[in-house]
């Protein structure tokens, strides 16, 4: 899968989810880009499941970018990971191996391998962890490069959010 829309808000294999599920789903490889809510299989999720799911997409954007789903906002994403790498471009913020943003959201059993490079709010597993979100029994084992918030699992955690049996 190639998708080179590099002026583009929500881009993936599906660009935007709300109140849905995804399951058993998976991008083999490719190159994803895009500007904000970018991610390997999904660009910005609502309220929705994605559960055994997986992308092995090179992932590039701006803002909010994950190698799995850009932006995960009141969702769970559960028993998935990614294998891509991720690459924020100039002045880019909220960058994750799995997770641009996770947002009042959850994630769970899941993992990246992939390196992650952003500017601001870097992770290698989430890039921005808050608002109660939590994150549990997940890992990330890529590099990590950054300039401020860069953190080897989350970059940012806080508001109430939650990381536990994970590394």
């Amino acid at each position: 899968l190639t998708i080179d829309r590099p002026y583009n808000f929500g881009v993936g294999l599906f660009g935007y989810l709300q109140d849905a599920q995804v399951r058993n789903v998976g991008v083999k490889n490719g190159s994803i880009q895009g500007d904000s809510f970018v991610g390997g299989l999904v660009g910005n999720s609502t309220n929705s499941l994605i559960e055994n799911s997986f992308s092995h997409a090179d992932v590039k954007g701006y803002g909010t970018i994950g190698g799995l789903v850009g932006g995960n906002y009141d969702g769970k994403i559960q028993d998935s990971y990614a294998t891509g790498d991720v690459t924020g471009g100039a002045y880019s913020s909220y960058v994750g191996g799995l997770v641009g943003g996770n947002d009042n959201a959850h994630i769970k059993n899941s993992y990246a391998t992939g390196n992650v490079t952003g500017d601001e709010i870097v992770g290698g597993l989430v890039g921005d962890n808050n608002n109660n979100a939590t994150i549990q029994r997940s890992y990330t084992t890529g590099d990590v490069t950054g300039i401020q918030n860069v953190g080897g699992l989350a970059g940012n955690s806080y508001y109430g959010s939650e990381i536990k049996d994970s590394y």
